[in-house]
């Protein structure tokens, strides 16, 4: 059985955890019994929180799907929220029967590896098996869309540097895992692959502090996307 933290009792910063508080409460108010899965991932589910970069991403599994209600969580998070607050929610059908998107997954590995923690679980609801070998399959296949999306938001100079940054961990992330192995956060993302890979690493804390692009961090991401496009790094052993 998985850990159970209550959103209560979550050691992180302050005004991450108000936040969460409140939409939690929020949320129980909304769905009431329909309730069946919470749990805060990302970052700040593991607790490396970039204040004022890291968003609040919340998994919910509800036991049936109700657009009125996703409407009434919408209209909550523009209402309490001055960070982004990020919601996947899943019917306990779809959930049940592994319907869900590769980043649902990646946190239900990260539950296995006592990485992420759930916040209220109902045990009505059973939690897919997410295996290494599921993860990597599924990373695979959205590989070549991540690549092509970190192209496609260099072809210009109006960086959307959040998206650009976000991409590049997504990919780092997808060749680290092909090498059994589960990164955390950003820092931790860059060290691995650039360890595994020999590839240079990047100060990238530095850039999650600022809303500019620095031109340091340009060209280490042309550099990145030009390293993955002209090596079959998956051929490593």
């Amino acid at each position: 059985m998985f850990k159970t933290i209550d959103v209560k009792e979550l050691k992180i910063d302050i005004v991450y955890k108000k936040i969460i508080s409140n939409f939690y409460n929020e949320i129980k108010n909304i769905l009431k019994e329909n309730l069946m899965l919470f749990m805060i991932t990302g970052s700040v589910g593991i607790d490396k929180i970039h204040v004022g970069w890291s968003d609040i991403d919340i998994l919910i599994v509800t036991k049936y799907y109700s657009i009125n209600d996703i409407r009434k969580i919408e209209k909550v998070i523009k209402q309490i929220s001055t960070i982004k607050i990020g919601t996947t929610i899943y019917s306990k059908s779809e959930f049940e029967n592994n319907i869900i998107d590769g980043k649902t997954m990646y946190s239900l590995l990260n539950l296995h590896y006592e990485n992420l923690y759930l916040n209220y679980y109902n045990p009505e609801l059973k939690l897919p098996v997410i295996t290494l070998d599921m993860m990597k399959q599924k990373h695979l296949n959205l590989l070549p869309d991540y690549i092509h999306k970190l192209k496609r938001l260099i072809y210009n100079d109006n960086y959307d540097k959040k998206a650009v940054i976000k991409t590049m961990n997504l990919i780092m992330k997808i060749y680290i895992v092909q090498q059994n192995i589960i990164p955390k956060e950003y820092e931790d993302v860059i060290n691995k692959f650039s360890y595994l890979y020999n590839f240079r690493s990047f100060d990238i804390a530095k850039e999650l502090n600022s809303d500019a692009m620095s031109e340091e961090l340009k060209k280490y991401i042309k550099e990145f996307i030009e390293f993955i496009s002209n090596k079959n790094l998956l051929q490593r052993k």
